[in-house]
């Protein structure tokens, strides 16, 4: 789970300072590189199995489809929440999610929750309070009403960083 925290924040940088072609782009590239070393080197005899199955039962395929475009749907809708919020809000979303699912096999599968669940429910909630209690400290503007952390390129159009007004020399700035 922290990987996955640091990995949406780092998502979210790379959102706000170079877009959300640059994010999407770079996460596939990354994301066929990796996966294809992987498929190639650990699970070469499931992928020929997957493929099997794929061409045969025509369900199987329709499952898989189903499940590659709700990823895809995931990281554009997430490149889209990180121009708008910032990674923290993503991730207590993610968490909060699981209230849902629990209430669902609670109503619809007579499964209650084990009681920890309410301790973790908890925890959740008041990560959320805490969260939205204060704008955040590294915050330039307001976005959602919640404030959003300056981006590479805000930071480099600050007035420290801008030429010198003309007609000033540098012998000046010799003193």
């Amino acid at each position: 789970a922290a990987l996955y925290a640091c990995s949406n924040v780092a998502q979210e940088r790379l959102v706000r300072d170079r877009g959300d072609g640059a994010f999407l782009g770079r996460l596939g590239v990354s994301a066929f590189l990796v996966s294809a070393a992987q498929a190639v080197v650990l699970e070469r005899d499931a992928v020929a199995r997957a493929d099997a199955v794929l061409a045969r039962d025509v369900g199987a395929a329709w499952l898989f489809a189903g499940y590659v475009a709700s990823m895809a749907s995931l990281y554009v809708l997430a490149a889209w929440f990180f121009r708008r919020a910032d990674a923290a809000a993503f991730n207590l979303s993610l968490l909060a999610s699981d209230a849902y699912a629990v209430a669902f096999a609670a109503a619809v599968a007579r499964a209650p929750p084990p009681p920890l669940y309410y301790l973790a429910l908890a925890a959740t909630a008041a990560g959320v309070v805490v969260y939205h209690g204060r704008p955040s400290p590294t915050a330039a503007n307001l976005v959602l009403g919640r404030a959003r952390t300056p981006s590479f390129a805000d930071i480099n159009t600050s007035p420290l960083l801008a030429a010198p007004p003309s007609g000033s020399s540098d012998a000046s700035l010799a003193r």
